[in-house]
């Protein structure tokens, strides 16, 4: 018979830590975005209004599954405050494949216990519960989409957008990963490493040295800034935060073997910076920052990204994933893709009532200003959002 433990306070959670990689390794979730490194590190960045209301399972003595939960305010409208369920380790950091930790064949019982907790004694502490970018084969999320269909304790399951995850399996060898290269796209990356090769001294680095980290990880954020700044846009880490919390990441994970942080220099200059992580046989690609045109004619972004594939195979790893965005450099690698789906559930009060009402009627209001303004609605675009 299972058992469920609600967590509120960080100290509570913090006592749990030492059993959170054990039974994350044990799921089918076990990702990098679930690790307590990364839940702990963005609790101490980004936990503001609401709190932690974190669910933990057990059968009898020994814990089967976590969900890593919080509870923040949303003001859609003037009066209107709700209380907006959500993962822990989200938002801002654009996590991928978040979801409950479910352990063993006990993943759809757990995944009921949990669900009748909120629909049952912790009904009243929230209103809405977005069940973001959880991988699309969820298990959870699958038996949280079949009590909605019955349980009229949810009003509604709204099914939204997906977010789309592009990935590269990896094979065994450089050789054999260029040999199912087309011939365009082999020309392409031989090219780009040999042209900036000939430019001088070109030497890539993998970070692995904690003394080195602070100047390796200032290096990154300027190139990356530096990159976006060029295309009129602010950059990722324009926001404090965002980039407080990927500092204290990236020494967490550097400790613990998991970061994946590949510069590259030419002559001694840095020219590009790949951040990501190395966690359960993959590599996830967070971001680049690479300089703009240092060699002309030569696709900077293609080199480093060539030069980070051979690594992680050398590394025996068998995947590299490029994480959300269909943008069309990614496609140039790979065509295989993930779809994580964006599903919301609606608790029965009067605050995810509204909220459901104030969201139709903004879509409804889209739809109506677009079809009414016709060709000028894409000069007006940024008036009626997309």
């Amino acid at each position: 018979m299972n058992s469920v433990k609600v967590i509120r306070e960080r100290s509570e959670l913090e006592a749990f830590a030492p059993h959170w990689n054990e039974l994350l390794e044990r799921s089918a979730q076990n990702n990098v975005f679930l690790t307590w490194e990364w839940v702990s590190d963005w609790l101490d960045v980004y936990l503001e209004d609401g709190g932690i209301l974190t669910l933990i399972v057990f059968d009898k003595d020994e814990p089967v599954a976590i969900a890593p939960l919080h509870v923040q305010i949303e003001r859609p409208a003037r009066g209107v405050s709700v209380r907006v369920l959500r993962f822990v380790g989200s938002g801002e950091v654009c996590a991928d494949h978040v979801d409950m930790i479910l352990g063993g064949e006990s993943a759809e019982s757990a995944a009921k216990a949990i669900w009748d907790e909120l629909f049952g004694p912790l009904r009243g502490e929230w209103d809405v519960f977005e069940y973001y970018d959880a991988p699309s084969d969820s298990p959870a999320r699958e038996a949280f989409r079949e009590l909605a269909r019955r349980d009229r304790r949810c009003i509604k399951m709204e099914l939204l957008d997906d977010s789309v995850c592009p990935y590269l399996t990896l094979p065994a060898s450089w050789s054999e990963f260029l040999s199912q290269c087309s011939g365009t796209r082999r020309y392409t990356i031989n090219y780009s490493m040999n042209k900036l090769a000939e430019q001088g001294h070109l030497e890539k680095h993998l970070c692995e040295n904690p003394e080195e980290l602070e100047g390796q990880m200032e290096t990154f954020i300027s190139l990356h800034q530096e990159s976006w700044v060029e295309r009129g846009k602010p950059g990722s880490f324009s926001s404090e935060r965002f980039k407080r919390f990927h500092l204290r990441v990236a020494r967490d994970f550097l400790e613990k073997g998991i970061l994946f942080l590949c510069s590259f220099s030419l002559d001694g200059a840095p020219i590009a910076s790949f951040y990501g992580f190395q966690y359960g046989g993959k590599i996830y690609y967070y971001l680049l920052g690479a300089r703009v045109n240092p060699v002309k004619r030569v696709k900077t972004g293609t080199a480093v990204l060539g030069q980070c594939i051979e690594e992680a195979i050398a590394r025996g790893c068998r995947e590299f994933d490029f994480l959300r965005g269909a943008e069309e450099y990614k496609y140039r690698w790979t065509s295989t893709e993930r779809r994580n789906p964006r599903i919301r559930f609606y608790n029965r009060t009067g605050n995810a009532f509204i909220f459901l009402v104030l969201g139709a009627s903004y879509r409804w209001a889209k739809r109506v200003l677009k079809t009414v303004l016709g060709k000028h609605a894409k000069v007006l675009k940024p008036l009626i959002g997309r």
